[in-house]
């Protein structure tokens, strides 16, 4: 008898002490989370108010200054960006029966800074326990996991075969140990896609003849919309597929959940860059990549 009371007050001890652990940990992942939201909003209201101001100014000395103020501003958002995503990572780490884990780790994996994190995410979705992995969300994870991993840098490129604007049947194949392929996920009604297409048809202009090759692939629902624009934006000169007109799964196949994104294959077809919204950083990186391909 005395044997079952220690053995009851041992495990309601120890279970007591788990869940006091885990409210410990929660508290201060909350605590870290609020302050770096509290951070991030403050720094975007100046941020906010210093764009509308460079509407404003004519001064071209106050123009630069407010510029490089902007920049130092957004660097201070992206740094509480990785902090968040840092103390998310602990908490789970630490808590693998965390039920909002997967939802945690689907979008950051589905942004912009997830392309860098894959190993790690999928080492905390592996470390998770058997009934968060099994969840919904959890499911879901896995799935995002392995399309992620077969559309990431150093995979290979999923083959596809699609007709183009002109109906003609285009393969990825056909440009293997021919060209680099850069294939560019946009849609008409994106801004930030076709505030891209001078830059990329600088870089066509400039390359075109020493092997690249771009494949616009849209995700309109509207073909006339699709096609207006890519007259109105005279970005004719390369390849246009249409997802809508194919009936096509790429963008699940290539882990496209939201766009511009940009992905460079190399002439053996493997992924060699991988890009996800529009902006000169990525512009800047595109550029650097292509100089170091095609003029070396």
């Amino acid at each position: 008898m005395l044997n079952k009371i220690l053995i009851s007050f041992f495990i309601s001890f120890n279970l007591s002490a788990q869940i006091n652990n885990e409210k410990i940990d929660y508290d201060k992942y909350q605590k870290n989370q609020f302050k770096n939201e509290f951070v991030r909003d403050s720094v975007f209201k100046v941020l906010t108010l210093l764009k509308d101001e460079i509407l404003k100014t004519a001064l071209d000395e106050k123009r630069i200054i407010i510029e490089k103020t902007i920049v130092l501003l957004q660097t201070q958002i992206d740094e509480t960006i990785l902090k968040d995503i840092q103390n998310e990572f602990e908490y789970i780490r630490k808590n693998p029966s965390y039920s909002e884990a997967p939802k945690l780790l689907l979008f950051r994996i589905k942004r912009r800074e997830g392309i860098k994190l894959y190993d790690e995410i999928n080492t905390l979705y592996k470390n998770l326990a058997i009934e968060v992995k099994k969840s919904e969300k959890g499911i879901e994870l896995n799935q995002a996991l392995i399309e992620f991993a077969n559309s990431r840098i150093g995979s290979n490129a999923p083959p596809f075969f699609l007709k183009d604007i002109n109906k003609k049947i285009i393969s990825l194949g056909q440009f293997e140990n021919k060209g680099y392929v850069l294939i560019d996920f946009w849609a008409s009604w994106c801004a930030p896609c076709r505030q891209d297409f001078p830059f990329l048809k600088e870089m066509y202009s400039k390359y075109k003849d020493k092997g690249l090759n771009i494949i616009s692939i849209s995700r309109d629902e509207k073909i006339d919309s699709w096609k207006n624009a890519i007259v109105k934006d005279n970005i004719e000169f390369w390849t246009h597929i249409s997802i809508k007109e194919n009936n096509s799964d790429i963008e699940k196949k290539y882990f496209v959940n939201a766009i511009p994104v940009k992905i460079l294959i190399d002439k053996e077809g493997v992924i060699i860059g991988r890009w996800r919204g529009g902006g000169d950083e990525n512009k800047e990186e595109i550029e650097k990549m292509f100089i170091k391909i095609f003029e070396k």
